[in-house]
């Protein structure tokens, strides 16, 4: 991962000087660089939360943040919604809500900006259980509404995809319908 994020750190610069001969080619092989590298970062954060290592949860997913900070669709990339999902997680985890929800309203926002946001479902739901925590059933209902709404939505959208695409989205519409109960 670190000799990507220098990769993508000197591709930068020489774009800031002004210098644009980069080919295209090079172009889409560090953008497709810095895609594998966030993912991964994505992956061995939630490794680390799941052995609630808070805070090299948090490293990782800002070293992926600042991956994305200089890419060309910083603001609306799919990627920053999932790492804004992953946050709230850990921060959930540790109990801290307020910035939980201040995440997850992140990943909401790329997502309705980005029709490449594919987890919006997953979003709604983390939003519902912690406003079920909190003992805002209003917002929670509104919430798991909103994740049924999207389940549908990625169920039309993986009927085409194959059998196991299809039974994912299935299983997180089960649970969307089990959280508005």
């Amino acid at each position: 991962i670190g000799i990507v994020e220098e990769l993508i750190r000197v591709r930068d610069k020489v774009y800031k000087h002004g210098i644009t001969s980069v080919d295209t080619r090079q172009a889409a092989i560090t953008r497709e660089l810095r895609t594998r590298a966030v993912i991964d970062c994505n992956k061995l954060a939630m490794s680390e939360l799941s052995f609630s290592n808070f805070e090299n949860c948090k490293q990782y997913l800002s070293r992926a943040i600042s991956m994305l900070d200089g890419s060309d669709s910083a603001k609306s990339d799919p990627l920053r919604s999932l790492i804004h999902n992953n946050l709230a997680c850990c921060y959930r985890r540790q109990g801290m809500l307020e910035y939980a929800l201040k995440h997850l309203n992140a990943a909401v926002k790329i997502g309705m900006s980005s029709p490449h946001v594919k987890n919006m479902s997953v979003t709604y739901m983390n939003m519902c259980a912690i406003y079920a925590e909190t003992e805002d059933h209003i917002r929670a209902l509104e919430c798991a509404q909103n994740a049924v709404f999207h389940c549908q939505e990625g169920i039309v959208e993986a009927s085409a995809s194959g059998k196991e695409a299809l039974l994912e989205k299935m299983y997180f519409l089960a649970i969307a319908f089990h959280n508005m109960a």
